[in-house]
């Protein structure tokens, strides 16, 4: 198992590192959502055109990056970069079509277990009250957080961060190779493939690549008395962080679209097994 995650990895980081020009694709791609990201807050919304441009920029920015997220999932099967990105182009709403129940459902629990959350923090809180009593010399109290607040946030931190995209992945993946009939038809199946011990292998591994590493690398500050070169150096730390997690995600969505190839077969293969078993049961014409 470890080797075919391995493997899965090393081939998709060789195949995108071929690809140039998917690569450039990408990085202006993810350069424009960013960008846009960025304008949406900066821009006040104080007149009929900043209004306007704040609408379209809410509309531009999930789009670059369902085009990002399809590229990763077809990158292995597409030689020609150009036809890659006009596919990706007008398929891409299939992703965030396969996605959007799986997306209102784990919002929804999110949503519920942060309610939880806040009111097992309030009984606590009352429940600790001490009563009134006379001045006297302060002793410092140690708080201590409930551990059913602990419990929820995990879940939430886990829903978001590890259900939510491995989940998605692999019902991309479905979509993208075998249609949206079919991949609604087999999510139950999809979803629970998701969570295989070689497909978390694999995200855990990619995880550390385009999350773990980038965030210490922003977070991490250098002793530097130079506020020129402190600036550098962070604009530095920040683009390469950026890098990392672009590259990291992809291969990661790229190695786990290969596991998922590899393990189902996919319509054209089901259909013509099909019509082999078929053919082999007409008895001869004597």
């Amino acid at each position: 198992m470890i080797k075919d995650v391995f493997n899965a990895i090393a081939s998709a980081a060789r195949r995108l590192l071929r690809s140039w020009r998917v690569i450039l694709i990408l990085l202006v791609l993810y350069l424009a959502m960013l960008g846009s990201v960025y304008l949406f807050f900066s821009t006040r919304e104080a007149t009929v055109s900043q209004l306007l441009v704040s609408l379209a920029l809410v509309i531009v920015t999930p789009v670059l990056w369902l085009v990002i997220q399809m590229i990763a999932v077809r990158y292995e099967s597409e030689d020609h970069a150009g036809k890659l990105l006009l596919r990706s182009l007008a398929e891409f709403w299939k992703l965030a079509v396969i996605v959007l129940p799986l997306v209102i459902l784990i919002g929804v629990a999110v949503y519920y277990l942060g309610s939880i959350e806040v009111k097992s923090v309030q009984e606590t809180v009352r429940s600790v009250a001490a009563p009134r009593r006379v001045p006297g010399p302060r002793v410092p109290t140690v708080t201590s957080t409930p551990w059913q607040a602990v419990a929820f946030s995990t879940l939430q931190y886990l829903l978001t961060g590890l259900v939510l995209p491995l989940a998605s992945i692999h019902l991309w993946v479905e979509a993208a190779n075998n249609g949206l009939k079919k991949a609604f038809r087999t999510s139950a199946r999809t979803i629970a493939h998701a969570f295989a011990p070689r497909s978390f292998l694999t995200y855990a591994i990619g995880f550390v690549v385009f999350a773990i590493i980038p965030y210490f690398l922003v977070t991490r500050r250098t002793p530097i008395t130079r506020p020129w070169l402190d600036v550098s150096l962070f604009g530095a730390r920040l683009g390469l962080a950026a890098l990392l997690s672009l590259i990291g995600w992809v291969v990661t969505v790229g190695a786990l679209t290969r596991l998922a190839t590899s393990e189902r077969p996919t319509v054209e293969q089901t259909s013509q097994s099909r019509t082999n078993q078929g053919t082999e049961h007409v008895p001869a014409e004597t």
